[in-house]
């Protein structure tokens, strides 16, 4: 066993056959971290059998060198379903050791399969109430899509959107399909590409849409494997400058009663407020957030809902409105 050891402080991009030590593990994150001068490190089990849950907790754990930087965090882990989540408060960057790296994902007992966070493997990064979810995508083998999305991003331009995507490694891949979206709910195939065949070291993939009709597009890519399994990226977005918010997805944790949403904001920075309601109209909750350029990732404590339907209604309060609808799951 592990017990009473510790990984290698200087990070590598995963899947890694080296070292051992980072194999068959849950990064959240893989960081240097100095626990000998503070911070507190929990663990327990909650629940009853078939559905508990274990978590561990880091506390303000001060960065190596950097001691004054501290870290908190909590990993969840499901039983019977084998969801696997990371929740961050806090992960600062200490650029003064190890250049600042930190590898956020899951890793396989061969250091052959991993499931990165895209742009957190083995690269500098900050984090705040932030977190990841990873739901299995085998129901008999509950293991992950055997490849990894390491970056996507789309291009505005004169003939239209350039998407270039970027794999990690590839094994039994048959295709990818780039989909396009105007609201993030509905996505329709913009082009599909076929794999160039398995990697380690990973691919480059490019498609052009000139069919975009909107000041904004949300695009993502759908990779599927021989055995009818699918794994999405990222979704990323291109716009015109001064158009619209893009509200990209709405989700229930119900472990912490929070709603977490993704928005796009294309403004500098933006007065957002938000309303949950029911379908009977009644307003459950309201919330102000400022908005910054790009992604955001908002967090709405909520009462504990009941299983149903509900509407995340939000507002700039200068004319822009949206509504998503969302499906709360106890």
């Amino acid at each position: 066993t592990c017990a009473g050891l510790y990984s290698p402080w200087s990070t590598v991009i995963i899947p890694s056959t080296a070292p051992t030590a980072i194999q068959n593990a849950i990064m959240g994150p893989w960081v240097d971290t100095y626990p000998v001068v503070g911070g507190t490190i929990k663990y327990a089990s909650f629940g009853t059998a078939p559905n508990r849950r274990f978590v561990i907790s880091f506390q303000n754990m001060p960065m190596y060198v950097c001691n004054n930087l501290l870290l908190t965090g909590q990993i969840r882990i499901f039983e019977s379903s084998n969801i696997i989540e990371t929740h961050i408060q806090n992960l600062p960057n200490c650029p003064s050791w190890n250049s600042g790296n930190a590898v956020m994902g899951l890793h396989d007992p061969s250091g052959t399969l991993a499931v990165p966070v895209l742009g957190m493997n083995n690269t500098s990064f900050t984090l705040s109430n932030w977190a990841v979810q990873y739901i299995p995508t085998c129901a008999m083998c509950n293991a992950p899509l055997p490849m990894a999305f390491s970056e996507i991003k789309a291009i505005k331009e004169e003939s239209g959107n350039r998407i270039q995507w970027k794999t990690h490694f590839e094994r039994q891949i048959e295709n990818f399909e780039l989909e396009r979206s105007e609201d993030g709910e509905k996505f329709s195939l913009v082009c599909a590409q076929i794999s160039k065949g398995n990697t380690s070291t990973g691919f480059i993939y490019e498609c052009s849409d000139n069919q975009s009709k909107t000041s904004l597009t949300l695009y993502r890519v759908k990779a599927n494997d021989f055995d009818g399994n699918s794994q999405y990226s990222e979704t990323v977005a291109v716009y015109d400058e001064g158009s619209e918010l893009a509200f990209i997805a709405a989700k229930w944790e119900k472990s912490n009663n929070t709603i977490h949403l993704t928005v796009e904001n294309t403004q500098l920075e933006r007065q957002l407020e938000f309303s949950v309601v029911d379908l009977l109209g009644r307003t459950l909750v309201t919330q102000k957030n400022t908005a910054i350029s790009g992604r955001n990732q908002i967090l709405i404590p909520c009462e504990k809902l009941d299983a149903a339907t509900y509407f995340i209604k939000g507002t700039d309060g200068k004319g822009f409105q949206f509504t998503r609808k969302f499906v709360a799951m106890n």
